[in-house]
């Protein structure tokens, strides 16, 4: 499916161009690798919506608070982790859900 390849593709080198764009944005090298990094969790949103979501929200709330001392770095880039919400309301079991 091309379009699940654009909606990492187009992501990626947004939360890059973000990363240079923004130099208030504490720790930027690690939440743009965060965020690259978890990105392809999309691609398998309609096979393993569960699994995806709890990848993606695990490992951010695990890596970034971790290693950015308390504080997660903020990007706009993240957002794009709601479309896994989506999913898992579109895609996932009711009762898991």
């Amino acid at each position: 499916m091309w379009r699940d390849w654009a909606l990492v593709g187009v992501p990626v080198p947004t939360a890059v161009l973000e990363g240079f764009l923004r130099p208030e944005m504490p720790y930027r090298i690690i939440a743009v690798v965060s965020v690259a990094g978890l990105l392809p969790t999309l691609l398998w949103r309609r096979i393993r919506p569960l699994l995806m979501i709890a990848i993606a929200f695990v490992t951010a709330g695990l890596l970034l608070p971790l290693t950015t001392g308390g504080d997660p770095p903020e990007t706009y880039t993240s957002a794009a982790f709601l479309i896994l919400i989506y999913a898992l309301c579109r895609w996932g079991p009711a009762a898991r859900s």
